[in-house]
């Protein structure tokens, strides 16, 4: 098995299993369909990776590292399918859509060699610096693209380029996190905001008033520039204060526990430290009953 999902009401359980997908019900562990994938990405051999029910829609998408599948669950057929290896997947939880992301990684140039079969230490020190800057320069210019799709057609309703990464997670911003007004401003219609988190764990909000740039406000941030606040602070808001602060807390208060009656007294202590429940009867009984 390489994935599986639940439908939203639990009705319904898909599983993967290399690159064939069936359908299960989850009470009576039967067999409901299997469904079926083109020829051509059959031949390919690629498991399917993810799986996810879109919500509020009766379809199904699967994600390979060559391609993503959309299924009609009410005709259990193929809806459609592309071409493209896909990094993250997430369901709109808002809309029925999803977005994946979509890796194009940068062309590395032609290695030089010298002439000749011998090398000196020198030379050879001179190529290791080389190949470490190209591989750096070539990591920068890694782009993902990430597109939402609605599940009816293979057509982008909304896409966005974003740079210096090969494998970014996606996630889609839910209408009670404090970022949510704010993140779908420019954005069009049917499409909610999405936070996207890199290999390097910087960070960005798509906006789609410009399609082709993945920041919001300048380069992606990170976390650590936050130095009054958590990575979690950062990326979805401040925590709530707490109702109370360790220091108001009378745990420690003698004279609060010494006014409190001597049974409660009795089980003020960890569970695990108590007398077991036939040996606090009696006393809890005796100490009731005299006071």
């Amino acid at each position: 098995m390489t994935a599986s999902a639940f439908s939203q009401d639990g009705s319904t359980l898909a599983v993967a299993a290399g690159s064939r997908v069936t359908l299960w019900d989850p009470d009576s562990c039967r067999l409901a369909a299997v469904l079926p994938l083109a020829p051509e990405h059959s031949a390919l051999g690629l498991p399917i990776a993810r799986l996810a029910f879109v919500p509020a829609s009766p379809f199904l998408v699967a994600c390979s590292e060559g391609f993503v599948v959309v299924w009609n669950l009410l005709t259990a057929s193929l809806q459609w399918a592309l071409d493209v290896p896909v990094a993250s997947l997430a369901v709109d939880p808002v809309h029925a859509s999803f977005a994946i992301a979509v890796p194009v990684p940068a062309e590395r140039p032609p290695k030089a060699t010298a002439a000749g079969s011998d090398k000196s230490a020198a030379s050879a020190s001179a190529v290791d610096s080389e190949d470490k800057a190209s591989t750096s320069q070539q990591a920068a210019q890694h782009v993902s693209h990430v597109l939402v799709f609605d599940p009816r057609s293979p057509t982008p309703r909304y896409r966005s380029t974003c740079p210096g990464t090969l494998a970014p997670t996606l996630l889609y911003v839910t209408p009670g996190m404090p970022q949510h007004a704010q993140a779908s401003r420019g954005l069009p219609a049917l499409v909610s905001p999405i936070l996207v988190l890199t290999e390097e764990r910087s960070y960005a909000y798509l906006d789609a008033a410009d399609q082709d740039s993945m920041p919001r406000q300048g380069a992606p941030k990170k976390a650590a520039e936050a130095a009054s606040a958590s990575a979690y602070e950062a990326a979805f808001g401040p925590l709530p204060a707490p109702d109370q602060v360790a220091s108001a807390m009378d745990v420690d208060d003698t004279d609060a526990l010494s006014s409190a009656p001597r049974w409660k007294q009795l089980f003020d202590a960890p569970s695990h430290a108590l007398p077991p429940p036939t040996v606090l009867a009696q006393s809890f009984l005796r100490l009731v009953t005299t006071e």
